[in-house]
């Protein structure tokens, strides 16, 4: 079976390696594997029955975290902060993560839970702001893309009502 988990590995195939090397009892390979597929909650299943220590296990989760964040995956990288971090930058990144999934209320209720009402206008309003800057300036490049592409659509539906039989609409 572990030639079979090493050649899965070799094939591009972790998830699969993961899990073979886990049925030998390989926890480290499977670990790695489990990150590399990006199946983080079977990765920190595995490293919790591993002898590593909190600060070990804690940094593997914000790897972890950023990983997911990179991904769009907002929510999931929240949690983990939440669930692996104990200090206020935990709590700040989690908020980040929140706010980019428009989780505003789940956001404040995170801060007045963990670090007090005080903290909501230091932590979590720069969280908002910078996801409305990224919002307005989404909605100005896509109010710049429909202006560049209305006229050109006045101009092809000038030409259909001229010849509605052309091929011009044909385009592939």
């Amino acid at each position: 079976m572990r030639g079979y988990a090493d050649d899965l590995a070799e094939r591009n195939l972790p998830a699969e390696a993961a899990l073979a090397y886990q049925l030998v009892g390989e926890k480290e390979n499977s670990l790695e594997c489990y990150i590399k597929a990006a199946f983080w909650k079977e990765a920190l299943n595995i490293a919790s029955s591993m002898p590593l220590s909190t600060e070990e296990l804690s940094n593997l989760a914000y790897r972890l975290a950023d990983a997911l964040m990179e991904r769009g995956e907002y929510t999931d990288a929240a949690r983990l902060y939440i669930d692996y971090g104990s200090d206020e930058m935990a709590i700040a990144k989690a908020v980040k993560a929140l706010a980019k999934a428009y989780q505003f209320s789940e956001a404040i209720r995170l801060v007045n839970g963990k670090v007090g009402a005080t903290k909501v206008a230091e932590i979590v309003h720069p969280a908002i702001l910078e996801c409305f800057a990224q919002t307005t300036e989404l909605l100005s490049d896509l109010k710049g893309q429909i202006g560049a592409q209305v006229p050109r659509l006045r101009v092809l539906r000038g030409k259909k009502a001229e010849d509605p039989g052309s091929r011009l609409m044909q385009q592939h």
